[in-house]
């Protein structure tokens, strides 16, 4: 079988001395952990960074030994900005060299200000992936004001690669404390479907301009395409399910009510759906409301099981579909995977980056999740 793009995850012990393309993604993803490990975030949560997803990077048992969620840096100490200062035009190989070795550093000592210096650096890096990785930890772990953090993130390019500028909205919406999300008109070239009672719905997740969730749409949505292909019961007419996708639990609240009236209007109860992040949320929020469903499969949901878990009986079947150490995810702040017992999961040969690959009709082939809805 072939995998899906996968990123080789590199261990800890060698990023340092060796700064390859995979380790960088190493180097990401320890940035974006250290809020985690320096706040203690975990709480009632179930593991937001499971030990089975960090064994090959050698992180599964690290720690900050002396974390303190009370206490947060100053990010205008000489010490921290002469970490970032004259990194105008950093060379890239030289910085990263720099930036594992304080890395490695945090790594070997465990301290929190270690942990602190390496985040600082990763602030400056040339690489837009590394540097909002470790500015959602800095935001996390140093006094910055909202202006600050509005600053510094008004200078990513939003049309960076999907994990970039994913994080970069994330943050930004957290900053403004608005619900980022962008309302477009209709395709013009939905398809209009004449079936009585479908079977199947999709469920998009936020919407993250400019990077509106497509895969959905009837007719044109390369994920809708790949599932009709063998589903003849796809909700295809112009009035199919959308919500307006903005990042705040406002919005999902607003979309469970959408959900349920949508759902209730048609006498579609019980019927199969595929949601994708927040979606499955705002899937399950529903189910509260008395909605339910038969056939469900979650692709890269953020698990919020204190917040959002399904009422027991209300779906049939399901089945939860995930990369190793999604960075958006960990952004998010939320748990990688479902608690043990609840939810099957099935984890997809992919590490760290592509949060929306578990829509791709692709990884649907080459890893047969068909299955799940047959």
């Amino acid at each position: 079988m072939v995998d899906v793009s996968p990123q080789t995850p590199v261990h800890i012990e060698g990023v340092a001395f060796k700064i390859s393309d995979e380790g960088l993604m190493t180097l990401a993803a320890f940035l974006l952990a250290g809020a985690v490990w320096y706040r203690k975030r975990d709480g009632g949560e179930p593991s937001l960074l499971p030990a089975e997803d960090l064994e090959p990077l050698g992180l599964a048992d690290w720690h900050v030994a002396d974390a303190d969620s009370d206490n947060r840096f100053d990010p205008h100490s000489g010490e921290m900005r002469e970490l970032v200062d004259d990194l105008a035009f950093p060379d890239p190989d030289k910085f990263h060299a720099e930036l594992g070795e304080l890395i490695y550093q945090a790594y070997r000592s465990r301290g929190s200000h270690d942990l602190a210096r390496a985040v600082m650096k990763g602030t400056g890096s040339p690489d837009p992936l590394i540097r909002i990785c470790a500015l959602a930890s800095a935001f996390e772990m140093f006094k910055y004001s909202t202006t600050d953090r509005v600053r510094k993130l008004t200078q990513f390019d939003f049309s960076e690669s999907e994990a970039t500028s994913t994080i970069a909205a994330m943050l930004l919406a957290r900053a403004l404390r608005v619900a980022l999300s962008a309302i477009d008109q209709l395709p013009e070239d939905v398809t209009s479907s004449a079936q009585a009672k479908p079977g199947l719905m999709l469920i998009h997740g936020t919407n993250f301009p400019p990077l509106r969730p497509k895969w959905q749409v009837p007719g044109t949505g390369l994920l809708f395409q790949h599932i009709a292909g063998f589903r003849g019961d796809v909700y295809a007419k112009e009035d199919f399910f959308r919500w307006e996708g903005g990042y705040s639990k406002y919005a999902r609240e607003v979309a469970t009510r959408n959900l349920d009236d949508w759902v209730q209007r048609r006498n579609l109860l019980g019927i199969d759906a595929v949601a994708h992040s927040h979606g499955c949320n705002v899937l399950m929020a529903a189910t509260h409301r008395g909605i339910t469903f038969n056939r469900v499969v979650f692709l890269s949901c953020p698990v919020r099981w204190h917040e959002y878990s399904p009422v027991a009986g209300s779906i049939q079947k399901v089945q939860s579909v995930r990369v190793r150490l999604d960075l958006v995810i960990l952004a998010d702040l939320s748990a990688q995977r479902f608690p043990r017992h609840t939810i099957p999961e099935k984890i997809l040969p992919n590490w760290f980056v592509s949060h929306s690959v578990t829509t791709k009709p692709a990884t649907w082939q080459n890893q047969m999740l068909d299955q799940y809805l047959k």
